[in-house]
C-alpha cells in the first residue's frame, strides 16, 4: 500500500496531467480556445512538469493518496469481514449450518460487493482532493 504510493505516485501524477484538457488561446480571427494541435507524449509532459514546477510536483497530491489507500483498504477488509458473517448468519439460521461451496462464492461475492459499493461512496472525497492537488 504505502510503498507503492511512494514508489509510483509520480506515475498517477503524469496519468492525470495527461487526461487534463490541453488548450492554447485562439488565434485573433476565432472564437475560443482551441485544442493542442497534437497529443503530447508522456516523457514530453514528465520534462515539463520537471522543469516548470520540479521533482516535488510529481508528488504533489500525495498525502490524500497515502491516507486514501490505508482507509480505504482498512475500511474495505472490515466492512467484508462483517457482511461476510452477516450473511452467513442468515442464510445458516434457515438451513441447520449445512453450506456449500455455492453459498460460500455468494457469500465472499455479496460482501465484497457491499464492502466495495460503501468503500467508493466513503473515500471518493478523499480521491478528488488528490485529484485537484495534482
Amino acid at each position: 500500500g504505502f510503498v507503492s504510493t511512494v514508489l509510483f505516485h509520480p506515475f498517477d501524477t503524469l496519468k492525470t496531467r495527461l487526461q487534463m484538457p490541453r488548450t492554447h488561446p485562439a488565434p485573433a480571427h476565432s472564437a475560443g480556445a482551441t485544442p493542442a494541435a497534437a497529443a503530447r507524449s508522456t516523457v514530453a509532459i514528465a520534462r515539463e512538469i520537471a522543469a516548470r514546477e520540479g521533482f516535488r510536483a510529481f508528488y504533489s497530491g500525495f498525502g490524500p493518496a497515502a491516507f486514501g489507500g490505508a482507509f480505504s483498504w482498512a475500511l474495505y477488509f472490515d466492512l467484508a469481514h462483517r457482511a461476510e458473517i452477516t450473511i452467513r448468519r442468515r442464510r445458516d439460521e434457515g438451513s441447520a449450518g449445512i453450506g456449500n461451496l455455492w453459498s460460500s462464492f455468494g457469500d465472499h461475492l455479496l460482501a465484497g460487493m457491499f464492502a466495495g459499493g460503501i468503500t467508493s461512496l466513503v473515500t471518493n472525497p478523499i480521491w478528488v482532493a488528490k485529484t485537484r492537488l495534482q
